[in-house]
């Protein structure tokens, strides 16, 4: 039986390493936890679009041409850590402000900006009416 060669192209929509054969079609490595050699692959359908659904298992024997490296799995295992690492970085640039000047900051709306309240400027520790409505519901 002829060996199966498969190239490493990426990831598909749903998150599957994607391998393309000599003769065009794709193939999918559903385990998700992208071995340096996949014990199993599935065939994609349709044949001609990586991000097709699995189908059948692959019993022929195969070769993958560009294995995963040591450093793509590294970098695989800390992605989700990067990820919330950048959000953090951008949740506290929206909060303080990313140019110090408090006229182009203010237009960042994810925060309460402490110095500009809901109604314009804040004075006295008043926010916006916020004692007056405190005032309203301990009664």
């Amino acid at each position: 039986m002829k060996t199966l060669k498969l190239e490493r192209v990426g990831e598909n929509f749903w998150g599957n390493m994607v391998y393309k054969g000599e003769d065009g079609k794709f193939y999918l490595d559903i385990s998700m936890n992208h071995e340096k050699v996949p014990t199993e692959l599935h065939t994609c359908h349709p044949a001609d679009d990586m991000d097709g659904e699995p189908g059948y298992c692959v019993t022929s024997t195969f070769e993958i041409i560009n294995p995963i490296t040591d450093k793509e799995r590294r970098e695989n295992e800390c992605k989700g850590l990067y990820m919330m690492l950048s959000r953090i970085y951008e949740d506290v640039s929206a909060f303080i402000g990313k140019t110090g000047n408090e006229q182009e900051d203010s237009w960042d709306c994810r925060y309460r900006n402490k110095k500009i309240g809901l109604g314009g400027e804040i004075s006295g520790g008043n926010y916006c009416g916020t004692q007056k409505k405190m005032e309203c519901y301990s009664r």
